[in-house]
């Protein structure tokens, strides 16, 4: 069959492209349930979608995302003030994965592997694989992905109430 249409084109440089989603309810509980299933998160499921799309508008098998993480795993950090967040890579490889609870099962698996070492600063990543320099291009990975659910956004007190607003500068944090 024809290849889907693919992503925008890459802006180079700084350029980003930020893409939020809403998934309906009824969407929302078919992945949770595909995830308990699995035996995994709804973080895992929605990435192992987000693997099959790349794929899918690629072509390709190897998959490379950089994902946030918020590395507080730490018991001395716990009543730490500050910033704490690195960024994993997460390679999965497609093949072979021929139904998506088998991708599922492969993505719960690279993420197990890469949290296991989100203590290591993803700079130091870099530097120990030396990837050849390409200028205006991420040094491991071209795409983020960010799951941050809708209860997260939101802080209520008894006398206010705060809402995230999404802005999105235009730029990418790993040009």
């Amino acid at each position: 069959r024809p290849r889907a249409e693919g992503p925008p084109a890459r802006g180079g440089g700084t350029d980003g492209v930020r893409s939020d989603a809403l998934l309906d309810a009824g969407t929302g509980r078919a992945l949770r349930e595909l995830a308990r299933t699995g035996g995994t998160t709804l973080y895992t499921a929605l990435l192992a979608a987000y693997q099959a799309v790349l794929h899918r508008w690629s072509g390709e098998s190897d998959i490379v995302v950089g994902s946030p993480v918020v590395n507080r795993g730490r018991t001395e950090f716990e009543d730490v003030v500050g910033n704490f967040g690195n960024t994993v890579i997460l390679r999965t490889d497609l093949t072979g994965a021929e139904t998506f609870r088998a991708l599922v099962a492969r993505t719960r698996d690279t993420c197990a592997d890469a949290f296991a070492h989100q203590d290591i600063p993803f700079e130091r990543v870099v530097e120990a694989l030396r990837p050849a320099d390409a200028v205006g291009e991420a040094p491991l990975f071209d795409v983020v992905f960010s799951f941050v659910t809708e209860e997260s956004r939101r802080v209520t007190t008894p006398t206010v109430s705060f809402a995230e607003q999404p802005h999105h500068n235009g730029t990418a944090r790993f040009p």
